[in-house]
């Protein structure tokens, strides 16, 4: 707590400045990054896989359907595409695999 204002890490001073060493902090990744490794870019290609599969396979589509309203998935039923000029693409496709993770 500073001057009766309550500071999280990660949070600036009140009165105090961003410094260019700040920034050049936050640009340096880290090799054991969890977004970076090779796991989890293995599992969003699979993931990818999968919508580009369902969007494109009319078939497909249906048994996913058809699976999801088995297993009592949320609405709706579909896996969000990962596009990369689209922000937060990423996001909205794991938060789709996880609402439709029964299926």
């Amino acid at each position: 707590m500073v001057d009766g204002t309550e500071v999280t890490d990660g949070e600036l001073q009140p009165n105090d400045e961003l410094t260019l060493q700040d920034i050049q902090d936050l640009e340096e990744e880290d090799d054991n990054d969890a977004y970076t490794t090779g796991s989890c870019r293995q599992t969003l290609a699979k993931f990818r896989a999968i919508a580009t599969k369902l969007k494109k396979s009319p078939n497909s589509k249906a048994k996913f359907l058809d699976l999801c309203q088995e297993n009592e998935c949320e609405k709706p039923h579909n896996i969000e595409r990962d596009v990369p000029t689209r922000w937060n693409s990423t996001y909205k496709q794991i938060a789709s695999v996880v609402r439709c993770e029964k299926a």
